[in-house]
């Protein structure tokens, strides 16, 4: 928060400054938002990317933000003896997980009860990940599981695999779904275009325990599928997954590819709406710190931001005022939000403490995101009220009495008498209603006593307001306290 005050000899309004040179510490509430590095240095607000968080259904999720690497679901324990990331190429959050060949594999080994655990009977799951390969090499491997299951005609080997072949993914389910009669079942399903070199694509298998259909999504776009029943369509019948009674010590990811992946998740559900934009939709927005514009009558003039948005990116400012302190501070869904246009003048509005939100919208092809450098607050600080008029003074013995016209402001508490023993210099302490400046309320008139006869005194007065914001003095008279007056 900075606060710029302008000189009293310019008209120019006052000024609070939310981020630019603050670097957004005053932010009391965000959603959906992130703080980075940006304009002349310092920190931009933007849009995060949107990305998964763990559920009560989320069997696996890695990120690769940061190392040591971990599941974030909690379920498995990830081992990588030579783990790098990328913080320059990423699709989600800030990093990815980069690999060249099998020494950079990762192996994760389960924790307690999960969907690996051997013998478990799995009902609808769906496995994601982003891809992004350097080379396309036939057979690389992104993903293996295997393990021996025992069946009716003795051990055989159960695999679940996603290779490349023939430029494209394939997904391998060997023994992995079980039909009733124990016998042996493989499926493949495989892309139709091939990978691209250095380009991202999101992958998706997703198997459904209610209708059979097993299906590979590409960039959320259906492109291979099998019904795993009885008759290889939707019959009623469903071959289930079985997790081997012998299975491998883990399953490995990156056994051999020479690239980045990122945001591998497996769930314990049919996904139907996976996540593949790099902002939310929804956009994001956040709440700046409250500024004090000083007293209840303070007059907010202008909301401005400065921004970039890039293609059809927006910003939206909305702001709240109020005499008082907000009662929640984090609370965006307030009744009290007024929308205004960035830099518009503004008549009419005043208070003394104000918000602001921002609200930031990505592109709708949700590939760039609008960024905002400060959020500034003009506004003119109240006024002291008018002087009275009128000031007239007449001697008492050991008194003075003093009379003026109301000052023309309904916003006035009251008055205060100054006084002292030289002109301009209002600095007295004679008098029993004490020291000056003396408050004597609402009213017009008041006898300041306890002064000395023969001295001269020098008096003002000036009107107060409810703000307090400072004193105009009338001008000034002056008078003899004597035991002899007219």
């Amino acid at each position: 928060l900075t606060i710029i005050l302008a000189s009293a000899a310019t008209a120019a309004p006052e000024t609070i400054v939310f981020g630019s040179q603050d670097n957004w510490h005053d932010l009391v509430a965000s959603e959906g938002v992130v703080v980075g590095p940006g304009r002349h240095g310092y920190q931009d607000v933007s849009l995060m990317f949107d990305r998964y968080t763990p559920r009560h259904d989320t069997e696996l999720l890695m990120q690769f933000d940061s190392l040591p690497l971990v599941d974030a679901a909690g379920h498995y324990t990830v081992t990588g003896d030579s783990a790098e990331l990328s913080g320059s190429t990423f699709r989600t959050g800030t990093g990815a997980l980069l690999t060249d060949g099998p020494e950079d594999r990762l192996i994760l080994e389960s924790i307690g009860a999960t969907l690996f655990r051997p013998g478990t009977e799995w009902g609808s799951f769906t496995v994601e990940f982003w891809l992004y390969p350097a080379t396309v090499t036939e057979g690389d491997t992104i993903l293996h599981w295997s393990g021996l299951e025992g069946g009716r005609l003795g051990f055989r080997e159960q695999e679940l695999s996603v290779s490349v072949h023939d430029r494209s993914l394939q997904f391998d389910f060997r023994n992995f779904f079980v039909p009733p009669d124990g016998r042996s079942f493989a499926v493949s399903l495989q892309g139709r275009k091939g990978l691209i070199p250095r380009t991202w694509t999101h992958h998706q298998v997703r198997f459904s325990e209610e209708t059979a259909l097993l299906e590979y999504l590409v960039d959320g776009r259906p492109v291979d599928m099998a019904y795993i029943s009885e008759s290889g369509r939707e019959d009623g019948s469903v071959y289930y997954p079985r997790i081997a009674a012998f299975p491998a010590t883990g399953f490995t990811l990156a056994e051999r590819f020479i690239g980045a992946i990122d945001e591998v998740r497996i769930s314990r559900r049919w996904e139907d709406d996976p996540v593949l934009n790099r902002y939310p939709r929804t956009g994001g927005q956040f709440l700046t710190g409250v500024g004090d514009l000083g007293s209840p009558g303070a007059r907010l003039t202008s909301v401005s931001a400065i921004v970039q948005t890039p293609g059809l990116t927006d910003v939206f400012l909305y702001y709240r005022i109020s005499d008082r302190p907000f009662i929640d501070q984090s609370d965006p869904e307030s009744s009290e939000w007024t929308p205004v246009m960035s830099g518009s003048r503004l008549n009419g509005v005043t208070g003394r403490f104000v918000q602001v939100k921002t609200q930031l919208f990505p592109d709708p092809d949700i590939r760039e995101t609008p960024r905002v450098s400060e959020v500034r607050l003009e506004y003119e600080a109240d006024p002291p009220p008018p002087p009275p008029t009128g000031l007239t003074v007449r001697p008492m013995d050991g008194a003075v009495r003093l009379e003026w016209a109301p000052a023309g402001d309904p916003d006035i508490q009251g008055y205060l008498v100054y006084y002292g023993d030289q002109s301009g210099r209002y600095f007295g302490t004679e008098s029993t209603a004490g020291p000056s400046p003396v408050a004597v309320g609402p009213g017009t008139s008041v006898i300041p006593d306890g002064l000395s006869n023969g001295a001269l005194y020098y008096f003002a007065v000036g009107a107060i307001s409810r703000s307090l914001t400072g004193v105009h003095l009338s001008r000034e008279v002056a008078s003899r306290p004597a035991k002899v007056y007219e």
